[in-house]
């Protein structure tokens, strides 16, 4: 059949069908043609994209956990958008603190990755590949990925309340009541020796958060 339609199809209705195809891409596959995919980027924080399939399971997953909460299951408007924004929110500073301790150095082995996934009592091995299976079938996300990137915040955030406590002021001790025959002299404090309550860990984080730009494709209409 095309073969005689090449053979006796004019130039010009050629052009026509080539034209008819056009049209229809443009007014009825315009839609579908910028449609976000599960694995478009949905945000993207310097290097590191987060993906829409990222972002609407941890959308999803705030979703349930609020109507789980509400008497009827109904979840106003408003406080969907505003799951959007702390969604958005947390991903990003969950990428940021991923990116800043892989920067100083921070991995996670295949061995501690195994080990974690080891540690639950009645671990089946069938039963975890049918589960990641499922998950990504589902999330188009890898569980394991997930898991890893998840490991490493915890990792670093572990170190940083190990190893850099957290800085405080001078306390005042309650050396009880004062009586008038005596006379205490009150040590002045010079100004700038100390921040109330942080770490430089924190210092080093801001400055790289600071300097990372972060940019999200994310439309009203996206969910």
């Amino acid at each position: 059949m095309l073969e005689i339609v090449r053979k006796h199809v004019g130039w010009g209705l050629k052009a026509l069908l080539v034209v008819i195809i056009v049209t229809f891409v443009f007014f009825f596959g315009f839609n579908q043609l910028y449609q976000p995919t599960d694995d478009a980027t949905a945000i993207l924080v310097g290097k590191q994209d987060i993906t829409f399939s990222e972002y609407r399971l941890v959308y999803d997953n705030q979703v349930d956990n609020l109507r789980r909460n509400m008497k009827d299951g109904e979840i106003p408007d408003f406080l969907l958008q505003s799951l959007k924004t702390s969604t958005q929110r947390q991903l990003v500073t969950k990428s940021l603190v991923d990116q800043f301790a892989a920067s100083i150095g921070f991995k996670v082995t295949d061995q501690e990755l195994r080990d974690n996934i080891l540690k639950e009592k009645d671990f089946d091995p069938v039963s975890y590949k049918n589960f990641i299976r499922s998950f990504y079938s589902r999330y188009g996300l890898s569980y394991e990925a997930l898991l890893r990137k998840d490991l490493l915040a915890d990792n670093f955030q572990k170190w940083v309340e190990k190893v850099e406590p957290v800085a405080e002021g001078p306390g005042t001790k309650d050396q009880g009541p004062r009586t008038k025959s005596k006379k205490q002299k009150v040590k002045e404090i010079p100004q700038n020796t100390y921040l109330p309550e942080f770490r430089v860990t924190d210092i080093f984080f801001r400055q790289f958060a600071d300097k990372t730009k972060v940019e999200s494709f994310i439309k009203p209409e996206d969910l």
